[in-house]
């Protein structure tokens, strides 16, 4: 028994592969990237315990102490911290 394709699903099954194929030489051209150096090589992997903790800044609850990983506060650019809060401390996510 034979079967016979529409000219509509041959399109559309052209366009399903054709779309897979591409999809396919694309994923194998790209490369991971960092977020300034285009590489993957400068991933920071820290533990609290490696990090400089100080007294966080007065607008987090008392106790709360904070880390800066990378960047800095008093010049143009990103910059990351990481939080620590006492227990059972609530802050409210406006302010």
């Amino acid at each position: 028994m034979r079967t016979r394709l529409s000219r509509a699903q041959v399109a559309t099954s052209l366009i399903a592969v054709s779309l897979a194929v591409a999809a396919s030489a694309r994923a194998q051209e790209q490369e991971p990237t960092g977020p300034d150096t285009g590489t993957a090589a400068q991933v920071m992997r820290l533990t609290p315990a490696e990090l400089i903790w100080t007294a966080g800044p007065p607008m987090l609850p008392p106790g709360a102490s904070m880390a800066v990983i990378e960047g800095s506060f008093s010049k143009p650019g990103p910059f990351t911290v990481r939080l620590k809060f006492p227990a059972n401390s609530t802050s409210r996510p406006d302010g």
